[in-house]
């Protein structure tokens, strides 16, 4: 099976409430569960939004863009772009630490 990808998905809302933030994450959750369950791995990682520019950028981890679409169309999501995206916040999955390390080891061993 193919490694997961990481994926950004851009949206423009209006400024929501708390319960219309937490209805959006609960409906993306949902909608991941029943994909996954279907055969299409694909897991939420969260959501930020930015309320100075209405914006929500969620974060998800997939085998293909297409389960991110699915997944944000299933929920509902007036997305505006879905990208693939490089995830550099700390605490990187341990697959991402091991894969830094080696490439570190990699440039000490060419460094000598």
């Amino acid at each position: 099976m193919r490694k997961p990808t990481t994926y950004l998905v851009e949206c423009n809302l209006p400024v929501p409430s708390e319960k219309h933030r937490r209805a959006l994450q609960r409906a993306v959750q949902d909608a991941s569960t029943r994909l996954t369950a279907s055969g299409s791995p694909v897991r939420y990682l969260g959501s930020l939004f930015v309320p100075a520019r209405s914006r929500c950028f969620s974060i998800f981890e997939a085998v293909s863009i297409d389960a991110v679409r699915a997944v944000n169309e299933a929920a509902l999501v007036p997305y505006i772009a879905i990208n693939e995206a490089i995830d550099l916040r700390t605490g990187a999955t341990d697959a991402e630490q091991e894969e830094d390390g080696q490439h570190a080891a990699a440039a000490r061993r060419t460094s000598r």
